[in-house]
C-alpha cells in the first residue's frame, strides 16, 4: 500500500478550520519533526488499541475514524494510516479522531501496562517497558 492508498481513504468530515495555514506551520515546529514522529507513532498504537477493543472503539474514537480505518484490510495499513492522521490532526481542525473527554486514567493505564518491550532481554514480555518508555506514551497522548 501506497501513501496515495491514505489520500484515497475517507476523511473526516469537512469543518471550518481555526487556523491559518501559517499558525499551523509555526505550532507545528514547537516540537522538532523526529518527536512528532515519535508521539504520532505512539498515538496510532493506543488508536489501535481503542479500536481492537468493541468498548473501547465506542467510548474513544470518533465515528468516522473508525471507518476509515475499517476500510484497511491489514493491520499495517491501518497503523500507517493512524499515525499519518495522528501526525496531521489539530483539535483546532476537527480533525483529532479521539474523543478525549472520555479518556479516564483506568483507561490510559490499562494500555501502558499491557504495552510489551520491543527490544532487549524483555523483548515481547508485558510491564517491561522502562521509565522512559511510559513516560513517552503519556507525553505523546
Amino acid at each position: 500500500m501506497t501513501s496515495s492508498d491514505d489520500e484515497d481513504s475517507p476523511q473526516p468530515p469537512p469543518r471550518p478550520l481555526v487556523q491559518t495555514e501559517a499558525v499551523k506551520e509555526i505550532m507545528a515546529k514547537v516540537i522538532s519533526k523526529q518527536s512528532a514522529e515519535k508521539y504520532a507513532g505512539q498515538n496510532s498504537i493506543f488508536a489501535l488499541f481503542c479500536y481492537d477493543s468493541v468498548d473501547l472503539r465506542e467510548l474513544l474514537l470518533e465515528p468516522w475514524f473508525v471507518n476509515c480505518l475499517d476500510a484497511h484490510q491489514t493491520e499495517s495499513s491501518r497503523k500507517r494510516y493512524a499515525k499519518n492522521h495522528c501526525l496531521e490532526m489539530s483539535l483546532e481542525d476537527y480533525n483529532c479522531p479521539f474523543i478525549l473527554s472520555n479518556l479516564t486514567f483506568l483507561i490510559f493505564s490499562d494500555f501502558v501496562t499491557q504495552q510489551k518491550a520491543r527490544k532487549g532481554r524483555s523483548q515481547g514480555n508485558v510491564m517491561c517497558l522502562g521509565n522512559s518508555s511510559y513516560k513517552q506514551c503519556q507525553s505523546a497522548l
